[in-house]
């Protein structure tokens, strides 16, 4: 299939050079000389020129593309005591969407992954009035912070059934 001598009119040794060792002033060798190593080395400097790009573009690109907002905030009573175990409820009222989470004992509350969009914020506690924020915007790549004060309820009413009459069928 190749030829098994080793004379060439070109640069570039033969196979049958290269898979005996007999490279000695050729490309090979570490010469590079010639419109071959010219091809090599332009090669070699556009790929790496390719890659420092690469390597600069791709960090930012994957950093400019975050499509969600966060929504924070510390919920509190009337007194400014932090709320600890509150529900939160985040609706997109664009999408239907809503997102629940509770206070820390910090009284603190995070959503990090809203869609951009308005939202109502509803805080709720057993024995608070809830609370709602309307209309939050959240928008993308960036951080919003709605804390709350929390009003204590009202005497609560309760309805206790001690004895139920069942109807009687005929």
């Amino acid at each position: 299939m190749f030829p098994s001598t080793t004379t060439s009119t070109h640069n570039a040794p033969h196979r049958a050079d290269i898979a005996s060792g007999k490279t000695e002033g050729s490309l090979f060798s570490g010469s590079l000389t010639g419109s071959a190593g010219y091809y090599l080395l332009s090669s070699l400097k556009t790929r790496l020129l390719v890659l420092a790009l690469l390597g600069i573009a791709i960090p930012f690109t994957a950093y400019s593309q975050v499509l969600y907002g966060t929504l924070t905030g510390t919920v509190s009573d009337q007194k400014g005591a932090v709320v600890p175990g509150a529900t939160v409820e985040a609706h997109n009222l664009g999408t239907g969407v809503s997102k629940e989470t509770t206070t820390d004992k910090n009284g603190s509350y995070q959503f990090s992954d809203l869609q951009p969009g308005l939202y109502n914020v509803t805080f709720t506690l057993g024995s608070f009035k809830t609370l709602i924020q309307e209309k939050v915007r959240i928008d993308a790549n960036t951080s919003r912070r709605v804390d709350a004060e929390m009003q204590v309820a009202d005497v609560k009413e309760t309805v206790v059934v001690t004895q139920c009459k069942s109807p009687t069928f005929q």
